[in-house]
């Protein structure tokens, strides 16, 4: 045993002389011309260092940086860097754990352009190929003492979309980073979004994010907890800046491909979203679960805190109060809302929403008591409105070929709607017990039932709208019952001279997209 033991402080020995000799006669700047015709050769880059390499081996591997320029072959500058240290421990790091001293990037810029062509890309493996196999055993265990980027500006130019995005003024600071353990983490960078060659930024947003991060590498387990996110958005889409919050715990878990949300509130002016969610199966039929809450907030001062043209209504009390709430449910690869209670002003909706991921197929099932719809109509214009005989005179015709049916939207729908409501009023009309039941499946819409009751009579209609031909078939199926028509014409036009009774039943059937 004692004899083995003199060998192995041999051997460190030996290690520990070679490495000092290593420092002692080796200098890493003697290979800049090396670096430099590596990075030419190679990379297809030119790479000027103005300074000297600063280097160690034990007991850690250190390296310095100068600062350096990387441009094309061409002169066009890609890449610059002000400072870089970085420091990694040489006996953990064979053992398998990456232990750093700390990491320190200073004034890096990247500028890079898209290639115009369709450069074909490399193949890349699948999500779920990439993952097998890649459990605790290979994972590399870290342990830093910070990490700090600071003053990083970084663009990409996309000349064939005409976009460019630029990150500015990028700074992140982390310390104490070991894995599984929590770290705080604070960044802070702009985001600029240009179109085309505009000098003003279609969107500019400051953002300032904290958090306590946990990177459990070997377990395949991610969490942020305690996130603050704050942006100020301005730029050309918006009319004057504005302020957006988020704070949330955030759960990741590779190994059960699930991500879970914890206490999301999301804050725009007045409008407050509450939210838990849960995913289950995010890379393949995610199964979303949890509640969603957005408290009753003024719609009106929220379009104004946007930026947006005020609503004019012909109630000013209108859109006062808007609010939410729902469950989030299945099943997997739908995005349901069940549970649902939607308030808009003294009117209340109850019912379920779900969409399908795969096929964008919507399911709609909605409940109302009363609403008033002319209190959210706007006011009425005092200028003539132009009539249809003279738009058709205007272009020598005297019907219109103008399309009556969006097409191209109606062939898109996949739409299950079953509607109803227990009171409405629109034009002056008083319509009870309204009832919409339709259906929507690539161009054949079916309206199975518009019916309610009105003037102590009643009316059934149907349709069947059939966009899938050229031309349109239309075939549309009325039936009124008993309508008081005195009560009707008061409300409606204030025409006191008619009393009686009003029944019908009929059958049209019509071609074509246009009265011409």
């Amino acid at each position: 045993m004692k004899g083995l033991l003199k060998v192995l402080l041999g051997l460190v020995l030996l290690i520990v002389l070679g490495i000092g000799l290593l420092l002692l006669l080796v200098n890493p700047n003697d290979f800049k011309p090396e670096l430099q015709a590596l990075a030419r050769d190679q990379g297809q880059v030119e790479l000027a260092l103005k300074g000297d390499i600063g280097w160690s081996l034990f007991p850690s591997v250190a390296l310095s940086l100068p600062a350096l320029d990387v441009t094309a072959l061409d002169g066009k500058p890609l890449a610059s860097l002000q400072k870089a240290e970085i420091g990694v421990r040489l006996l953990p790091l064979l053992s398998g754990r990456l232990q750093m001293s700390g990491v320190i990037l200073d004034g890096l810029t990247l500028d890079w352009t898209a290639p115009a062509d369709d450069a074909k890309t490399e193949p890349q493996p699948d999500a779920a190929e990439s993952t097998r196999g890649s459990g605790a055993a290979g994972a590399l265990l870290f342990d830093i003492g910070y990490i700090q980027i600071s003053n990083a500006q970084i663009r990409y130019t996309d000349p064939a979309q005409g976009r460019r995005v630029e990150v500015r003024n990028l700074n992140l600071s982390a310390d104490d980073l070991v894995s599984g353990e929590d770290f705080p983490l604070t960044l802070g960078f702009e985001l600029a979004l240009f179109e085309e060659a505009q000098a003003v930024p279609q969107l500019l947003a400051k953002t300032q994010l904290q958090t306590r991060l946990q990177l459990d590498l070997a377990a395949r387990r991610f969490s942020a907890k305690a996130l603050e996110l704050q942006l100020n958005l301005a730029g050309a889409i918006f009319s004057k800046p504005l302020d957006l919050t988020l704070n949330a715990d955030i759960e990741a878990d590779q190994g059960t491909d699930s991500v879970e949300i914890k206490g999301l509130e999301l804050a725009l002016a007045n409008f407050l979203l509450q939210a838990g969610i849960k995913v289950v199966g995010v890379s393949e039929q995610p199964l979303v679960t949890g509640t969603l809450q957005v408290p009753g907030f003024d719609m009106k001062q929220l379009l104004a805190a946007l930026g947006q043209p005020e609503l004019v209504t012909q109630d000013e009390t209108v859109l006062r109060t808007v609010g939410l709430e729902a469950a989030l449910v299945g099943p997997a690869g739908v995005i349901g809302l069940d549970s649902l209670k939607l308030t808009l002003d003294q009117t209340t909706f109850s019912g379920s929403l779900s969409y399908v991921l795969q096929n964008g197929a919507q399911r709609i099932k909605l409940a109302g008591d009363a609403i008033d719809v002319d209190r959210y109509l706007p006011p009425a214009s005092d200028a003539p409105e132009a009539t249809a005989d003279a738009s058709a005179a205007a272009i020598g015709e005297r019907y219109s070929r103008e399309p009556l049916l969006p097409i191209e939207i109606l062939q898109g729908l996949n739409i299950d709607a079953d509607l109803a409501l227990a009171s409405l009023k629109v034009s002056g009309l008083a319509i009870e017990q309204l009832k919409l039941l339709l259906t929507a499946d690539t161009g054949l819409i079916n309206v199975k039932q518009v019916s309610g009751q009105l003037y102590q009579g009643s009316f059934t209609h149907s349709a069947i709208i059939d966009a899938r031909r050229t031309p349109v078939q239309l075939d549309i199926k009325k039936k009124i019952t008993d309508i008081q028509l005195g009560a009707m014409l008061l409300d409606m036009a204030e025409i006191d001279r008619f009393s009686g009774r009003f029944s019908m039943r009929g059958g049209y059937q019509a071609q074509g997209n246009s009265v011409y």
